[in-house]
């Protein structure tokens, strides 16, 4: 586009905001009257935009943030959990801070994380998963891994202490013990423990989309018939002002560019602020932080590089204790942070044999990294037999893998108290430590939800081309859900036995190109017990067949008829004899 054609665009983005606000201005008055910011208390939160009361008319909010007053309480009903008292609203950084409505005098018999299905809230940042200790006396020395005694909870000659679930046996006093009870606690970290439980909740201010007119000194209300926000004027004279000095170019021109120019640096100062705010309440996992002069020092001047993941160049490096470490520099491209938040909200809260772990990160300005162990045998996508390659697993280390695999991925399902969702299962994904023992990682497009919610919502599809569910297209096919990495996780392990690149059949390739697990299912004889395939590998026929059908059960077409990935793991461990043959999971069946 020619330079006149960018003033001309800017010129009349410009010009229609300042024109809407004449039109809008006239609305002012009586929405300063309905919806003026109000309190339930004096010591009471502010409630405004995009909350409401609920005696206030429907556009002085945004949808379902309606609050309500009990007495000199500011109350949130969240529909899956019930009612919680609001003691805080922070506009700036879009979170309100709760506790239980009901207090009882020993509010840890209560413990709970709210559950946020059907709200319009979050609050993936700030909870620990903790566990009593049952102690036959007062400890005199203890680790910063446990906390307490907690008087409401102990009994005569007995002493209740409250320690992090993944706190190392040795940090464990000797003469206590565990309860089978586990909880999810509130709080940045143990130091906090004896404080009101309490819970931040966020709500994405990009839906929103109100801080932009607030900083204006505007106010936002609600369109009742779009379910839209929109920027009133605070004073007609003002829009009528703006309206007629929207036809000055040359004032347009300087404006337009000068608000490009703000605005840019206040996105930059947004989302360092929104990152410094996660690191903060995050810091319960400990992993270090490092400056951007050590990660120099780590990586040698970023000598060796390794290769590139989705949103990073990844480099090989060593700490100073001799420790060999893998780390990632984000793209400054990769969105507004959400990458990183999303590997170190996941991967920190992380603690299994088969998912990779994070060993520190570095937010410097624009530069942000993680720190990772080091994979010494690189990922999977290495070990593919492809063309004249030679095989480099056997079938029995081939299930061995798969294994790994799927116990990872049922732990990210079932074993963590938000389920996790990878969205992006491939070979390239699955790295391989020094044994050769498998680790999940790559969570840059994850997602987290509630374990007991069935599907979730994503405004576009994620993952990798080729392992890709259907319903990731379409909601014809399904509603996205965990069985969307199940799908996934089957198209990989047909990949393993067979050593052919995935062609997306929704995509379309070559008219000769064929959709490789239709021409697997191809090779399975009637009975389901005997493929062909031109693989080099001769030995273990029945760990062939066995991953096979899995494969073939973990693609089928509808997610209701795949298996939930515990389910998987029962299948690989099973005999050959004791699998049903699938269905043909395909377009053509």
């Amino acid at each position: 586009m020619a330079p006149f054609s960018h003033v001309l665009a800017m010129t009349l983005t410009l010009c229609i905001p300042h024109l809407t606000l004449v039109i809008l201005a006239h609305r002012n008055d009586n929405f300063t009257k309905e919806c003026a910011p109000s309190r339930c208390s004096e010591e009471g939160p502010v409630v405004r935009y995009p909350f409401r009361l609920d005696s206030r008319a429907p556009h002085c909010g945004y949808g379902n943030f309606v609050l309500s007053c009990s007495g000199n309480n500011t109350i949130l009903r969240l529909p899956s959990s019930g009612e919680y008292n609001v003691t805080s609203i922070d506009y700036r950084f879009c979170y309100l801070t709760i506790t239980r409505y009901s207090w009882t005098p020993c509010p840890w018999r209560n413990i709970g994380i709210p559950n946020l299905t059907g709200s319009p809230f979050s609050d993936i940042y700030n909870y620990l998963d903790v566990t009593w200790l049952d102690c036959p006396t007062v400890l005199t020395s203890i680790s910063n891994d446990v906390a307490g005694p907690i008087s409401c909870l102990s009994t005569k000659g007995r002493f209740t202490y409250v320690t992090i679930n993944y706190t190392p046996i040795w940090n464990v006093p000797t003469n206590c013990t565990k309860t089978n009870t586990s909880y999810a606690f509130y709080a940045s970290d143990l130091q906090e423990f004896g404080t009101r439980p309490q819970a931040e909740l966020y709500w994405n201010d990009d839906v929103i989309n109100c801080s932009a007119c607030e900083e204006k000194g505007h106010h936002c209300e609600s369109n009742l018939e779009t379910r839209k926000s929109f920027c009133s004027v605070k004073d007609s004279h003002v829009g009528l002002i703006a309206g007629i000095s929207s036809g000055v170019l040359s004032i347009l021109l300087l404006g337009g560019f000068t608000f490009y120019i703000i605005h840019q640096s206040n996105k930059k100062k947004n989302i360092h602020r929104k990152v410094e705010h996660f690191l903060r309440r995050y810091r319960v996992m400990n992993p270090t932080r490092y400056t951007y002069d050590d990660l120099k020092k780590i990586t040698n001047k970023f000598k060796r590089k390794l290769g590139y993941g989705r949103f990073g160049t990844v480099y090989k490096g060593e700490l100073m204790s001799g420790i060999p470490v893998a780390v990632k520099i984000l793209d400054r491209s990769s969105g507004d942070g959400e990458a990183f938040v999303n590997e170190v909200a996941t991967i920190g809260r992380i603690h299994h044999v088969n998912v990779v772990c994070i060993l520190g990160f570095c937010s410097e300005g624009g530069t942000r990294a993680l720190v990772y162990e080091f994979m010494e045998n690189g990922s999977l996508d290495n070990y593919i037999s492809r063309g004249n390659r030679t095989p480099k697993f056997s079938f029995a280390e081939m299930l061995t893998v798969v294994m790994g695999i799927a116990e990872g991925m049922e732990y990210l399902h079932q074993g963590c108290d938000q389920r996790i969702l990878h969205f992006d299962i491939k070979p390239h994904n699955i790295l391989l430590d020094h044994s050769f023992t498998p680790k999940i990682s790559d969570f840059g497009v994850s997602k987290l939800c509630p374990r007991d919610q069935s599907y979730v919502t994503i405004s576009a599809a994620r993952g990798t081309m080729g392992y890709l569910a259907p319903e990731m297209y379409s909601r014809n096919f399904g509603m996205v859900s965990y069985k969307s990495d199940v799908y996934s996780f089957g198209m990989l392990i047909l990949e393993m036995i067979s050593g052919r690149k995935n062609i997306d059949p929704l995509q379309g390739g070559g008219q000769n190109e064929v959709f490789f697990p239709e021409w697997i299912y191809d090779q399975l004889a009637p009975d389901g017990k005997k493929l062909c395939l031109s693989s080099g590998m001769e030995n273990d026929e029945e760990i062939m067949q066995k991953l096979a059908i899995v494969a073939l059960w973990c693609i089928q077409w509808s997610p209701e008829n795949r298996p939930s990935m515990t389910r998987v793991v029962q299948m690989l461990g099973e005999e050959l004899k004791n699998l049903q043959m699938p269905p043909k999971p395909f377009m053509s069946s």
